[in-house]
């Protein structure tokens, strides 16, 4: 696990997570501050934004985009390159000397917790849903709609053909723009599994 990220949990299994650390120069568009790319240090050049309080500190401190900082990040995926995008949330502290060595051994390293929706063995990559975690007392009309606060993550790896609806807990390393699977731990069954036809079915369509 990512020690140095990790949220407070709530009182289920089920809470979700996609967050990891990223080395890397943020470099902000000419049109807008919280807007920009993050240039990491193996040349990756993905398009990044930055959440509220690392848009603050940046702003009262803009000597610190003249060098690359070690992001929490959370991570985005889409289909056009590059396939990998970052919502800055804040930059990591400089480490105490005894945690220097795990910090960088987390670098490029994501926790991600959610449901599996999608998987293609012959593209050998998969898809995770991640929903924002809400309290229930927090709910109101506008968060109703789950859709309205969920977000899709291409995974590259092999999962089980079981894991349909299932939640996982998975660990990934970025390569590039690429998320790949290192390690994979099931926590629940969500949606039911897929039946699979009946023998008598399949002879009724051949007949």
């Amino acid at each position: 696990m990512i020690n140095c990220t990790t949220p407070i949990q709530p009182d289920t299994e089920l809470y979700y997570q996609a967050v990891g650390l990223v080395r890397g120069q943020y470099l902000p568009s000419q049109g807008s501050f919280s807007q920009g790319i993050l240039l990491t240090e193996d040349g990756l050049m993905a398009p990044a934004n930055l959440l509220g309080a690392a848009t603050s500190l940046l702003e009262r401190h803009e000597e610190l985009l003249q060098q690359p900082h070690i992001w929490i990040v959370y991570p985005r995926t889409k289909l056009q390159p590059p396939h990998l995008q970052f919502a800055l949330r804040a930059i990591r502290q400089p480490p105490a000397p005894e945690e220097l060595e795990v910090v960088h051994q987390n670098i490029d390293y994501f926790t991600v917790r959610g449901l599996v929706t999608y998987i293609d063995d012959k593209a050998g990559n998969f898809v995770v849903r991640v929903y924002r975690n809400v309290k229930s007392s927090d709910i109101t009309e506008h968060t109703k709609d789950k859709d309205d606060q969920l977000f899709l993550l291409t995974l590259v790896g092999i999962m089980p053909k079981d894991a349909y609806g299932q939640f996982w807990e998975l660990r990934v390393h970025r390569q590039a723009d690429r998320l790949i699977l290192k390690d994979a731990k099931f926590i629940a069954q969500v949606f039911q599994p897929k039946k699979k036809p009946s023998k008598k079915r399949q002879t009724k369509k051949k007949l």
